[in-house]
């Protein structure tokens, strides 16, 4: 391996390891969302269904 690739190397792996931290808070973002939006879904059909406990 060559000095210019083992440059390139060490820049990729900062670079990937500084995007994993986004990615995963991305992620973290939509699962948040589709959770909430599940209850609120599922709420609603209980409720509209007349089984609701409230």
């Amino acid at each position: 391996m060559t000095a210019s690739d083992q440059v390139i190397d060490i820049l990729w792996m900062a670079e990937v390891k500084q995007f994993h931290p986004f990615l995963a808070d991305w992620e973290r973002q939509h699962l948040n969302a589709l959770q909430r939006l599940s209850e609120t879904i599922r709420g609603d059909f209980w409720e509209k269904s007349g089984l609701s406990p409230y």
